[in-house]
């Protein structure tokens, strides 16, 4: 369960803006290759990226 909770708090972070080089320092982490396998986006968060990209063409 603790673990889990570790993937639930990068995920978030990483959704809130703190940059992945970061992330990886905070998880105590020396890549971050490794800080990428503990990070899931929501799909709300990459539709979100994905319109925000769309709009840059404006």
């Amino acid at each position: 369960m603790l673990h889990d909770l570790r993937h639930t708090a990068a995920s978030y972070l990483l959704m809130g803006g703190i940059d992945l080089r970061t992330l990886a320092e905070i998880l105590g982490h020396n890549t971050m290759q490794m800080a990428q396998r503990y990070t899931h986006l929501l799909d709300t968060h990459k539709l979100a990226a994905i319109d925000r990209i769309e709009g840059l063409g404006d």
